[in-house]
């Protein structure tokens, strides 16, 4: 939205040439964060390049946005604000709620209006605007920009502590779950235009899952992954099924497939400790992990175990994990997307054969496991992931 983006900028230039506010008063005004706005300033040339160069809308699709709306025009800026400030504070804006600030606004013309032409005089004022929704693609319970300066703070604490003598990238790491899904339904399909049913075939239980526990280091070595199945940790599976897998991963079992304090054993045993072992950091290097704040990351009996493998430990706060820790930035969803594409290789398989779909088995789950681990092993995106923009831990080093 560039447009109002300029017309943001704009009108905080107006308020502070006609009523001497400083940047930061004009922001508060206009319902912007201050340094979203400061940005915006220093990228005023940018972006007035950018809609000089924005390709204009062919005329027989101009009907397309709708009539200039008499409704809403005189609220126009104070709806953009309202919605730009709303969207700042990574709250959620609807058509509903841009029509009840409306009303709120327009108490006497707009509010006596039926709820249908409410939402299509809000609907011609969103498609003027260039507004769509668009899918979630972070969540969090705090403001975004809050939890940005909590995690830019956090690296700046503690990226010394990853630097000196005493450190080596190969010996740096980083441990995360994520999850392993047995069936990926999409709520879309391509069909033709004007098709009124829509059919598609699915599994019986599209949300059975797993859990891999995935270990990356700085340097982009790739650790030994592990699964995390549903069942009985001492149980049948464990005993019988779990030993004849493909033998990249490390098994376990668990009442929810999901990592608790008896799996962080085994994971520290059999995959941590077990690299050590075939790893020995040279004299006088100190191997430190990072770990989200998940409730048995931080159990004592886990981090003592860790601990005791002369590793240090350090916890990424809560809600920064998707800024600053490596996996989530830049492994976790590469690796589930090569996941999913070899189940849907192997539905259109299964469907050739036998015009039939059922779950997929532990087993064939682990094979894929394998199979992504290995086409992963020395990829670049391992050792970029620690390096994102503005969180990059180890900025200068190339």
């Amino acid at each position: 939205a560039l447009v109002e983006k300029l017309m943001l900028i704009d009108e905080s230039n107006r308020l502070r040439r006609e009523c001497n506010l400083s940047l930061r008063k004009a922001a508060e005004v206009i319902g912007v964060p201050f340094q979203v706005l400061a940005r915006w300033h220093k990228e005023l040339p940018a972006i007035r390049a950018a809609i000089a160069h924005q390709p204009r809308a062919r005329d027989k699709k101009a009907i397309l946005h709708g009539p200039a709306s008499t409704l809403l025009a005189s609220i126009e800026m104070d709806l953009l604000q309202f919605v730009f400030s709303k969207r700042e504070q990574g709250i959620n804006v609807r058509n509903t709620l841009i029509a009840c600030k409306a009303s709120a606004l327009l108490r006497d013309t707009f509010n006596p209006k039926s709820f249908n032409a409410k939402l299509k005089a809000v609907a011609r004022f969103l498609r003027r605007h260039n507004y769509v929704y668009r899918r979630v693609t972070h969540q969090a319970t705090r403001e975004f920009a809050k939890v940005s300066d909590e995690a830019k703070a956090f690296l700046d604490e503690t990226r010394p502590l990853l630097v000196g003598p005493h450190r080596d990238l190969r010996y740096i790491f980083n441990m995360d779950q994520t999850p392993l899904f047995f069936s990926y339904e999409s709520s879309t399909t391509l069909e033709k235009r004007g098709t009124k049913t829509i059919f598609v075939r699915k599994s019986s239980n599209s949300t059975k899952r797993a859990t891999a526990a995935l270990t990356v280091t700085a340097a982009g070595d790739f650790l030994t992954p592990m699964v995390i199945f549903k069942g009985k940790p001492d149980g049948k599976i464990v005993e019988r099924e779990l030993p004849t897998f493909d033998p990249t991963s490390i098994y376990a079992c668990q009442d929810a497939a999901r990592m608790d304090e008896r799996a962080m054993f085994q994971w520290v045993d059999d995959v941590f400790a077990a690299y050590l072992a075939a790893n020995p950091p040279p004299e006088g290097i100190i191997p430190v992990l990072l770990l989200d704040s998940y409730r048995c990351h931080m159990m004592t009996s886990v981090v003592s175990r860790i601990q005791a493998l002369g590793v240090e430990v350090i916890h990424i706060p809560g809600g920064c994990t998707g800024m600053c820790q490596p996996l989530d930035v830049g492994v976790n969803r590469s690796f589930k997307a090569r996941v999913r594409r070899l189940w849907e290789e192997w539905l259109t398989n299964l469907l050739d054969e036998v015009d039939a779909v059922r779950d997929a088995t532990r087993e064939e789950v682990s094979e894929w496991m394998a199979t992504v681990f290995w086409e992963m092993v020395g990829s670049p995106v391992l050792r970029n992931c620690w390096r994102r923009t503005w969180f990059d831990w180890f900025p200068g080093l190339t």
